[in-house]
């Protein structure tokens, strides 16, 4: 088989850079923080009552009892099915919950969506490097002597790159994080049919002895927990209400209690 070209790092810069600005809308809204303490209150109340009546719900079920709430509420059949089809059954579930919310956007890269916030996710992680890699050989350039004379054209060239991408990060992790908050919203105005959901196919996989169960359940929390965590890294979550603590702290302790299963 013939070589592959080799790509230089500027070409590979300059994917990055189109590629990033097909994620950037033209126009990014800021999220604006409630204070109405009143009603957070109320629906913090509301979101343990949930909490409590799904694990009240699924403390003494049997296997019987697991499957009916699974067929019923989640569409998850665990009868007469191989393990892939188990398994796909539950992606689908989660995904009639995160992607995509809006499909009917015309332009594909502004749909809110699992598939795009992956994407971002990714693009930020690697030109957040890139970025790294320019700051330190603008850095190398200084410490020479003469160096502008010298470099004079490699620096405005590495300057300009750096500009541009500083600014399409900065973009993209606004877009990211109100992308984040309004999928974390969803998800919540969603959440007695996911942990419901997620608790019996604990149950099912404790009924089962299953430790490829605990993996797959685990895998779905972190999917949850990945694409969420834009709005925690910003400010969004600083100034609303608890509701949102006790909804990641719920799934993080789900996840914590998988994880003694190992």
């Amino acid at each position: 088989m013939p070589n592959s070209p080799v790509v230089s790092i500027h070409e590979q810069i300059d994917f990055l850079i189109e590629t990033m600005r097909k994620y950037v809308p033209e126009e990014v809204y800021e999220t604006v923080p409630c204070t109405d303490t009143h009603i957070t209150q109320l629906m913090v109340r509301g979101f343990d009552g949930i909490v409590a009546t799904c694990k009240e719900e699924l403390e003494e079920a049997d296997g019987e009892h697991v499957a009916f709430i699974l067929k019923t509420m989640c569409n998850i059949n665990i009868t007469d099915v191989t393990a892939q089809q188990f398994y796909l059954q539950i992606e689908e579930f989660l995904s009639r919950f995160i992607d995509p919310i809006n499909s009917d956007i015309s332009n594909e890269y502004m749909a809110l969506s699992e598939k795009n916030m992956v994407i971002m996710i990714q693009l930020l992680d690697y030109a957040r490097e890139i970025l790294k890699g320019i700051e330190s050989q603008l850095n190398q350039f200084k410490a020479k002597r003469f160096s502008q004379w010298r470099y004079g054209t490699e620096i405005n060239s590495y300057q300009t790159t750096q500009k541009e991408l500083s600014d399409l990060i900065k973009a993209l992790e606004s877009r990211l994080e109100i992308d984040a908050d309004r999928m974390i919203d969803r998800i919540v105005d969603n959440f007695y049919m996911i942990y419901i959901c997620f608790l019996s196919l604990y149950k099912y996989a404790e009924l089962e002895n299953g430790i490829v169960d605990y993996v797959m359940l685990l895998s779905q929390i972190d999917r949850i927990l990945y694409i969420i965590d834009p709005s925690l890294q910003g400010n969004t979550l600083k100034n609303k209400y608890l509701l949102y603590y006790h909804f990641i702290y719920e799934l993080k302790e789900f996840r914590h209690i998988l994880l003694e299963k190992f």
